[in-house]
């Protein structure tokens, strides 16, 4: 090739290049709060990427949060990464999502200073501090891109990450945990400070679970709920503050359909719909109206339609059939997204009311949805974003929904 045809070439792939990266600004008249700026959308990290137009899910983590792409089953983190939880062979904090290096996700958990997930072939992987083995890939040792669990089993099929343990149950209904057991959360027995592969859990018919700080929960096939670990704020619901190291039941109820964990709260749904929450009530994050903690389940409101329930370390969300999702509990951040920093003792809705959020995440002080706007899934954060993880390009704290700049 001649020098004019290679520069003709040169400039023609720059040209197309630049059209590549003038994207569409997102409509700022159309997510849950108007009233937000929202950025135009950034051009991917890697050029054989396609840009993310939808959203599957998102998961929160301490200060971190992760999303799958809904039309690629890519996976994307942001926010802290001193660990590299985030995945993408650094450990710069990232104020936008950045591509997780691996292929096609079906699930995804961030945990305190760590990230978990199951791949599309049903493999399990986990990256960033691994003091505890809670990547459970065998070692101790961190990991800034996903490294497989030790088993190299390919029939996990759900997980969830607490700040040093995880826990994952596979299609033969076995739940398996692994990492930090310094309170008994694994479940086997023991209170061993590190535990670096997984291990199977009593019986199996496990069908739902919870990783909760220090803590885990628990609902059979049967509809009964256990939980075992730290429960020095009752966060068992067995009406004690003892400690646990292999599952205990929570009363003799067998109508339980899902649970979810907390610092040093819990929350649960029964199949009936209605939720009941016990644990620490220091901000009123029981959403029973008090400050007044329990060890046992109370009921919270009246009505039967809670569709699930998740908890960050002093505020817990939940989302209502129909009605939209409500947030309780500590707003230091603005994790409620009440436009203020008052804390809330009783589940309050979060922006409008109706069908708009179709799934949500809370971390440890911030809080994550994904919004239907008229069939594209957009997520939508607000809350603590010291780290970027808010995910719309700054670190600055909102009490207010701001958009997630698609990558």
């Amino acid at each position: 090739m001649n020098n004019k045809r290679f520069l003709a070439a040169v400039l023609g792939l720059i040209f197309a290049g630049l059209l590549m990266g003038c994207g569409e600004v997102n409509d700022t008249g159309t997510g849950p709060d108007q009233a937000s700026k929202l950025e135009p959308r950034a051009i991917s990290s890697s050029p054989f990427l396609p840009h993310v137009i939808t959203w599957a899910s998102v998961s929160a983590g301490d200060n971190h949060t992760c999303g799958i792409d809904g039309d690629n089953a890519y996976l994307w983190c942001w926010g802290d990464n001193l660990y590299g939880q985030l995945g993408n062979g650094g450990t710069a904090d990232k104020k936008t999502p950045a591509w997780v290096v691996s292929s096609t996700w079906l699930r995804v958990a961030p945990g305190g200073r760590y990230t978990c997930g199951i791949k599309s072939a049903n493999t399990l992987w986990c990256w960033g501090f691994n003091g505890s083995g809670q990547l459970g890939d065998g070692t101790t040792g961190d990991k800034l891109t996903p490294s497989q669990d030790k088993t190299g089993d390919s029939d996990w099929a759900s997980l969830d990450s607490g700040y040093e343990h995880s826990c994952a149950l596979k299609t033969d209904q076995s739940l398996w945990c692994w990492g930090g057991g310094d309170y008994g959360q694994l479940g086997n027995g023991t209170t061993a400070g590190i535990n670096s592969a997984p291990q199977q859990v009593g019986t199996k018919a496990w069908k739902s679970f919870t990783a909760g700080a220090y803590h885990t929960c628990a609902v059979r096939t049967d509809g009964t709920l256990w939980c075992w670990g730290s429960n020095i704020n009752g966060q068992l619901g067995i009406g004690s503050h003892q400690l646990r190291k292999v599952p205990a039941k929570v009363g003799a109820d067998a109508n339980w359909s899902s649970v979810g964990g907390g610092w040093y709260h819990t929350c649960a749904i029964k199949k009936d719909k209605s939720l009941w929450c016990w644990g620490l009530n220091q901000f009123g994050e029981l959403g029973n109206g008090t400050t007044k903690s329990t060890t046992k389940p109370v009921r919270i409101g009246t009505d039967n339609s809670w569709k699930t329930v998740a908890l960050g370390t002093y505020h817990s969300c939940g989302l209502k059939k129909n009605t939209g999702l409500y947030c309780w509990g500590h707003n230091d951040s603005g994790q409620l997204d009440n436009s203020d920093y008052i804390d809330r003792h009783k589940p309050k809705l979060v922006g409008d009311a109706g069908t708009g959020y179709v799934s949500f995440a809370a971390g440890s002080a911030h809080t994550c949805g994904v919004w239907n706007n008229a069939g594209t899934h957009e997520i939508w954060c607000w809350g603590n974003n010291d780290h970027g993880q808010l995910g719309n390009g700054n670190t600055v704290t909102v009490n207010a929904p701001v958009q997630v700049i698609n990558p």
